[in-house]
């Protein structure tokens, strides 16, 4: 069951003491002659003056809280006359009213005057109507408090402050806000992580501020009495973390064709990248193709193949698998195959990294390798490691180091292979 709370009777009738002015008692008490009671206030309190049950408050769905001033319900002259500040009311000479009696256990001569409310101070003003909307609302009747959780909106005055969460005090007429505060008026912007802000005293705090503000209009769009300097637009998304921008489209050519020459070395795959070797009297010629599969801004996955000829001039062997260690090998020219695939890295717009895993088949068993290494074989492992610079959108030079060995023992039994060093010229087209 709910607890109806009954407002406190005062000697002119059922009118909250709290909404009163204390100066206004003072002017009042000050003007009262000796008489009776009107017959308005003879004859009980009106109905419309009765105290309303909380229940109706808390069923509201608190889409719009009216925010006007209780002291508007009452009909009667008098309680108006006593809620208007002093400076507008106009002293009546004694014995000229209907011979009221002093109120019973109040002074004759009145409550010391605590100074006249200044109308034009907006701290007295008041918001007309607030709009609530959010996920989730409640009421908590004995703070008065309206609570509302969950994509919070609440339009004020041409305003609009959104949060996670928003609470408005009606005792006190404040607004608290957290949570991804936001708050738009006119061409004013503002964002927090807190909020707080009394509307009768017309000052609060913000924590954590970030704002864009039209020095133009701010004096006009921070006054709640007069109409914002632009209708309220869509809410505007929190900005304090910047939004991640697009993956850059760096090469938009899907497809690449590359015309390879180069030297085979005596190098072992670590000595490549230090160019720690002499080059081999073994010449490569050939052309490649590759297709970008995914993109994704600086990061590409490639397939690629390569047809490379292989021309090999009559060269000193190795210490294996010949009756002679190191006796001579004829010329020979022979073709490999390559297919792999690969990633790319974008370092800058016209310069990229590329690495390749892949296979190799050679059309017949190399002579370096066959005397060099103690086994050998036509179909290995291979890999590739090129850095490719762009000349123009559509042409690039490039540079790879190109390796084929047995992937520590993986294919055939093969520990080690061959490698060299290609230079290419590419040409890239597609949509």
């Amino acid at each position: 069951m709910r607890r109806h709370r009954r407002p406190r009777r005062s000697p002119l009738g059922p009118v909250p003491l709290a909404l009163i002015p204390l100066a206004a008692w003072s002017s009042l008490l000050a003007t009262a002659k000796a008489a009776g009671p009107p017959d308005y206030l003879a004859a009980g309190p009106p109905n419309h003056l009765a105290a309303e049950p909380l229940d109706r408050l808390a069923a509201n769905d608190f889409g719009a809280l009216a925010a006007e001033p209780l002291l508007q319900k009452a009909a009667p002259p008098l309680l108006q006359k006593a809620a208007e500040p002093l400076g507008q009311m106009t002293a009546e000479p004694l014995g000229s009213g209907p011979g009221l009696e002093p109120p019973v256990g109040l002074p004759a001569k009145g409550l010391p005057s605590i100074g006249a409310a200044d109308p034009s101070n907006p701290a007295n003003a008041v918001p007309v109507e607030i709009g609530l909307s959010a996920n989730q609302q409640s009421y908590d009747a004995q703070l008065g408090r309206v609570v509302a959780l969950g994509h919070a909106a609440a339009t004020l005055a041409g305003g609009q402050l959104r949060a996670e969460r928003i609470e408005y005090d009606l005792n006190s007429r404040t607004v608290y806000a957290s949570g991804g505060v936001r708050f738009q008026r006119g061409q004013q912007y503002l964002q927090a992580s807190r909020l707080r802000y009394s509307l009768l005293e017309g000052v609060g705090e913000i924590e954590d501020v970030y704002g864009v503000l039209d020095l133009d209009t701010s004096a006009q769009d921070f006054d709640i009495d007069q109409p914002p300097s632009q209708p309220l637009g869509p809410g505007e998304p929190m900005a304090c973390t910047p939004p991640i921008p697009h993956l850059p489209d760096w090469q938009p050519y899907p497809w690449a064709v590359t015309a390879w020459g180069g030297k085979m070395t005596n190098a072992p795959l670590s000595g490549t990248f230090t160019f720690n070797g002499e080059p081999r009297p073994e010449a490569l010629m050939g052309l490649g193709l590759q297709r970008r599969l995914l993109d994704g801004g600086p990061l590409s996955i490639e397939l690629e193949g390569n047809l490379i000829g292989h021309r090999a001039s009559a060269q000193r062997g190795g210490e294996y698998n010949k009756p002679v260690a190191n006796a001579g090998v004829p010329a020979q020219s022979f073709g490999e195959i390559t297919a792999g695939i690969g990633v790319r890295l974008w370092l800058r717009p016209w310069l990229s990294l590329l690495g390749v895993e892949g296979v190799s088949l050679n059309t017949d068993l190399s002579y370096y390798e066959q005397t060099f290494r103690r086994k050998s074989a036509q179909f290995l492992n291979y890999l590739a490691f090129e850095v490719e610079a762009l000349v123009d959108p559509q042409w690039s030079l490039v540079g790879r180091i190109h390796h084929r060995s047995g992937a520590w023992g993986t294919y055939s039994g093969v520990k080690e292979g061959s490698n060299g060093y290609l230079l290419g010229l590419r040409y890239r087209f597609g949509q």
